[in-house]
């Protein structure tokens, strides 16, 4: 398996260095090195899988961290693509043979002709319309890498699509139903992104996608959904964001327990749909949420109930650089008493109510941002000391009735009306 993916980033490096000739301009010593480095890989790679089948955890572990370098490569060659695109359209304009691209019309509904299968060196398709359907034949698409249909209203995928063996991102707006041939996800040894997709029976076969980095599942709701999704994830090594959007709340000590808790696993995205809102509540209780992985680096809830108990479980992970806190109801008001001591970003966007919130003196040593933005309804905030609001830099956007309690001085910020009065 791994040097399935090795040989698989080879064929990148191969496409890089072929197809894109004299735009790659001074990186290309650095990309035939890589190709080098990857060729040594695979050679190792497939005799240290033979050992790993005899059960030696050393040959095992070294086999891990091996894939983690490739993904790793596989990152900065996709960064290395996205510049030569840049350089071609400079260069030669927006046409490129190897990219489609259908620009929005208004309310478009487009079906896509047979013969786009015959396009068999097509690597990335994108689609912008209202609605469109993806014909069957693009199964003889052998070399695509990415299909970018997420400025696609309405979009329906064939179950063809998923045989696509070089497949390794799969975009979508919102992916109401998707359907898997009879093999499943079998083929797909290499895609490393599926988002945005509604919850459905697909979901056994996710465990197949072993090589699978950013996933995102929308309408979530049945209580056999979150079983399949519990045992499928702890199965995903690779992990390394994850969104998951509940229709209403399941057992959150069942999820966040099955959560990956590998190395890679940086960030997650909790979210509840609107009309379930007031359901959410036990997540506020999120006593579960220090159970997650001490490697999150970003966390964002959506849509949901937050109060004191939610801070408290999450002062507990210590690894947050960024927590955002959007669409949500504050209850009985929020105080950040505890140390969170890596957090540079602190965000609160769209809250609704009115919304109490206290940032205590030393609670965030490495603060660099404070954004509050949309705050619709009568809104306090409090930060204890003026050491942070000296050193971070404080955003407000669309903040109406926003009053400063202590700790910034007046004049600190130039708003057209601000009340800072004397105590809470």
């Amino acid at each position: 398996m791994a040097s399935e993916i090795v040989k698989f980033a080879l064929e990148k490096v191969g496409n890089i260095l072929i197809q894109e000739g004299l735009l790659l301009y001074g990186v290309r010593d650095d990309i035939e090195w890589l190709r080098t480095e990857l060729r040594w890989m695979e050679c190792f790679l497939v005799d240290a899988e033979r050992k790993e089948k005899k059960g030696d955890e050393r040959v095992k572990n070294w086999v891990t961290e091996v894939r983690d370098v490739v993904f790793q490569a596989e990152d900065v060659m996709d960064t290395i693509i996205e510049q030569i695109e840049k350089r071609r359209k400079l260069l030669l304009g927006r046409r490129s043979p190897r990219i489609i691209r259908l620009l929005k019309r208004g309310d478009l509904k487009l079906a896509i002709p047979e013969e786009i299968g015959g396009l068999i060196h097509l690597r990335y398709l994108k689609v912008i319309c209202a609605e469109c359907s993806l014909p069957s034949s693009v199964e003889n698409l052998s070399n695509l890498q990415t299909v970018d249909v997420r400025g696609v209203t309405h979009c329906r995928l064939p179950k063809s699509l998923w045989k696509i063996q070089t497949l390794a991102r799969v975009l979508c707006r919102r992916l109401d139903h998707l359907i898997l041939p009879s093999s499943g996800f079998g083929c797909l040894k290499m895609l490393q992104v599926l988002e945005t997709v509604g919850a459905g029976g697909w979901m056994r076969q996710l465990k197949e996608l072993s090589s699978l980095r950013k996933l995102a599942i929308t309408d979530i709701s049945e209580e056999e959904q979150v079983d399949t999704l519990c045992e499928s994830l702890c199965k995903l090594d690779h992990i390394t964001s994850l969104l998951l959007e509940f229709d209403r709340l399941p057992s959150a000590a069942t999820l966040f327990h099955s959560l990956p808790s590998h190395r890679n696993f940086r960030k997650l995205t909790l979210s509840c749909s609107r009309y379930a809102y007031e359901e959410v509540l036990t997540l506020g209780s999120y006593t579960c949420l220090s159970g997650l992985s001490q490697n999150l680096t970003n966390l964002s809830l959506r849509s949901t109930v937050v109060a004191q108990e939610t801070v408290t479980a999450l002062e507990r992970l210590h690894g947050l650089v960024v927590l955002q806190i959007r669409q949500c109801r504050i209850v009985g008001g929020i105080y950040f008493r505890g140390v969170f001591p890596r957090l540079q970003h602190l965000r609160l966007v769209d809250l609704r109510g009115q919304s109490k919130v206290r940032i205590g003196s030393g609670a965030f040593p490495r603060l660099q941002h404070l954004q509050l933005v949309g705050l619709s309804g009568p809104s306090y905030i409090g930060i204890e000391g003026e050491e942070m609001v000296k050193r971070a830099e404080l955003t407000i956007d669309r903040c109406n009735h926003l009053a400063f309690t202590d700790g910034l001085p007046d004049g600190h910020i130039h708003m057209p009306s601000i009340h800072i009065p004397s105590r809470w």
